[in-house]
């Protein structure tokens, strides 16, 4: 092993050494800033991005409106505001349909008001019916009998004579 490191050491010692002069540059160097300046082209993509659209609504609501968005390449955290939409037209639609169920509302319970009046008025109308078909009953009744009775005088008339 000794003689194999002997051999590389005059081996290198022998590649070291210059056969002849050679020029050297000397160069005369200060500490100082150093300043690189890249400039590429091309186009910047995130690692973490996701796509954000607005809710689909119904075409009552008119268009959204955006009064306030998070400057782009803004990073966010879950839970933060990113956009804002103007309240105020969905707002319109709400208070209208507050309006049209309140007007429903209370043609349902007038409806309801008028039915009940007109049951009313057919139970009644029915008890009636039923108190007349009765007195036709009995009048029938009495007829029966008065034609019996009659029958029978007229038999008391002819016997008599």
């Amino acid at each position: 092993m000794n003689k194999l490191t002997i051999l590389l050491l005059l081996f290198f010692c022998h590649a070291c050494a210059s056969d002849g002069e050679q020029d050297i540059s000397l160069y005369q160097v200060r500490k100082d800033n150093l300043s690189i300046n890249l400039s590429e082209e091309g186009e910047l993509k995130a690692l973490n991005s996701i796509n954000i659209s607005s809710p689909s609504l119904s075409w009552r609501y008119g268009n959204l409106k955006i009064i306030k968005i998070v400057d782009d390449g803004t990073e966010v955290s879950k839970g933060d505001t990113v956009i804002i939409f103007d309240p105020s037209e969905v707002g319109k639609v709400i208070e209208q349909s507050k309006n049209e169920l309140a007007i429903s509302r209370a043609e349902l319970e007038k409806n309801k008001a008028e039915q009940a009046s007109k049951l009313e008025e057919l139970e009644s109308n029915f008890k009636i019916t039923e108190i007349s078909h009765r007195i036709s009953e009995i009048n029938f009744e009495l007829a029966e009998y008065e034609a019996e009775v009659t029958k029978k005088e007229i038999e008391l008339i002819e016997v008599s004579i």
